[in-house]
């Protein structure tokens, strides 16, 4: 068991995927919301851009603001409190895939002559 210490985050990796989390988070309570106001029977336009375009693009907005705070803290304050520790394990032989065979045969040399 390998044990590695995070002491630090790259800033601009962690937003750029967790605002795309976001996103795709907006995206389904954009389609959950139309949803829900179609179902009520409100089929006005605004709903539409609001939830379907505008929806996504405040939750892709707030997570990244979010993560780069987050990650600014955790690399500013991870020396007074700690690192996260993570205990890293490799993979057995039995995890892994078969090896291929040392000789392939072609498809030819396997029919009989007969």
């Amino acid at each position: 068991m390998t044990k590695m210490i995070v002491r630090r985050v790259g800033i601009k990796a962690v937003a750029a995927w967790v605002t795309l989390a976001f996103f795709i988070l907006g995206i389904f309570a954009g389609v959950l919301s139309t949803a829900w106001f179609l179902y009520s029977g409100q089929t006005s336009g605004t709903f539409f851009i609001w939830y379907l375009v505008i929806t996504p693009v405040l939750y892709a907005g707030v997570g990244m603001i979010t993560a780069l705070i987050i990650c600014v803290l955790y690399n500013y304050l991870n020396s007074a409190f700690g690192s996260i520790g993570l205990e890293l394990v490799a993979p057995t032989s039995a995890e892994l895939p078969p090896l291929p065979p040392s000789q392939w045969n072609s498809p030819a040399s396997t029919k009989d002559a007969g």
